[in-house]
C-alpha cells in the first residue's frame, strides 16, 4: 500500500500498530483487531497541516501501562 503512494515499505507494521495504540490513535477490539479511535481521526483530518497535527499529539491524554512494580525498599534502620 505504500509503495503505491510512492512511499518506503513499513519494516513491521504490527510494531507501528502497536505504537498507534500506545499513543492512543488506534484502539483495540476483539480478535486482535484494531480500529481507529476518536484521536486517531482528528489526527488524520490535520495530517495535511504537520504543526496542526503535532499540536493534536500533543494534547492527546494518553494512560501508560506500568509494567514494573515498585518495591518498597527497607532502609536498614530498626526502629527500637
Amino acid at each position: 500500500m505504500n509503495t503505491e503512494a510512492g512511499q518506503r515499505k513499513i519494516a513491521n507494521p504490527a510494531k507501528s500498530a502497536n505504537n498507534a495504540v500506545t499513543k492512543g490513535l488506534l484502539i483495540s477490539t476483539s480478535k486482535g483487531y484494531r480500529k481507529i479511535s476518536a484521536h486517531g481521526e482528528m489526527y488524520v483530518e490535520a495530517l495535511p497541516d504537520l504543526e496542526k497535527a503535532k499540536e493534536i499529539l500533543s494534547k492527546l491524554n494518553f494512560r501508560k501501562k506500568n509494567t514494573k512494580r515498585t518495591k518498597k525498599v527497607d532502609s536498614g534502620k530498626n526502629d527500637r
